[in-house]
């Protein structure tokens, strides 16, 4: 018998927005377990029958938390598995599309909606009505973890998520782990999710349209760290899902702020990758 579970990850939530969220899908899921990494408790969740929520007290990682909560789904049950953000937003059916897809094609390890951007205007949230990606249906390198759908089965066979990678890179780490069980990573076009995707700001250089991420140092860090151990770890099998460094390098030291620190803790994660890789190696 079907039973669809969802895994939310929370961090210092905004309370009304969340509910907002999880309003536009629950009807779609049988249960949503919310996982709350903040240090303090979150739980305004009694108003959806269907969430589970799960303290940790404190940030034990994206990964973990997505771990954590795919682990519990499956003892109780689960045969289908949904990850999300706190933030998304998904329009009417989208869910249930991905889920009959990933049921009917066996070949579907993990499948992804397309996306539309949120934007913030004052504070208030507005969506960007153009998707970012064809409206066909593709097989792609990797799709963000927010939004996939996979069998139990799949999560199974992958060996779950990557925790030691805390945050940054767990979707690739994961579709290439779907690859390796010879499946496929698929977006639907044609089906949306609304997504926040992050303080990126566009610059003109030289004629083209740069963005500069800006992100918060711990997330330079994570970046470099982490893609330093994933291509260690899958070798040429990860080409596909590669980030490049140099280009947030580059970026960094044309458009951000606290360059000399952002530098910084890039040379940090970079050199605490070849400690990762050194445990994997023994």
């Amino acid at each position: 018998m079907r039973k669809v579970a969802g895994v939310v990850v929370l961090y210092n939530p905004i309370e009304s927005e969340v509910l907002q969220n999880i309003k536009s899908y629950v009807n779609e899921l049988d249960v949503i377990y919310c996982i709350d990494n903040s240090d303090e408790e979150n739980n305004f969740f009694s108003e959806i029958e269907k969430c589970v929520y799960i303290p940790n007290h404190k940030n034990i990682g994206l990964s973990k938390a997505l771990a954590l909560g795919c682990d519990k789904a499956l003892k109780e049950g689960a045969t289908v598995l949904v990850t999300l953000d706190q933030d998304t937003v998904f329009e009417k059916k989208c869910i249930s599309t991905l889920i009959k897809y990933v049921e009917e094609n066996n070949d579907a390890g993990v499948v992804s909606p397309n996306v539309k951007r949120i934007i913030r205007i004052n504070g208030k949230r507005k969506v960007i009505d153009s998707a970012l990606y064809s409206s066909s249906i593709e097989e792609v390198g990797y799709v963000i973890t927010s939004g996939c759908v996979f069998t139990a089965e799949t999560y199974d066979l992958t060996g779950g998520f990557d925790e030691s990678l805390f945050i940054g890179q767990i979707d690739q780490d994961f579709c290439c782990s779907v690859r390796k069980i010879n499946k496929k990573v698929l977006r639907l076009g044609n089906v949306f999710m609304y997504q926040e995707m992050g303080n990126g700001k566009k610059h003109n250089l030289f004629g083209r349209t740069v963005y500069a991420p800006n992100l918060a140092l711990f997330r330079y860090y994570y970046i470099f760290r982490n893609e330093r151990y994933l291509r260690k770890k899958w070798g040429t099998k990860y080409n596909i899902c590669k980030v490049s460094l140099y280009k947030y390098v580059a970026v960094v030291m044309l458009f951000e702020k606290e360059k000399s620190k952002k530098l910084e803790a890039m040379f940090n994660g970079y050199k605490d990758g070849k400690k990762m890789i050194e445990r994997i190696s023994k």
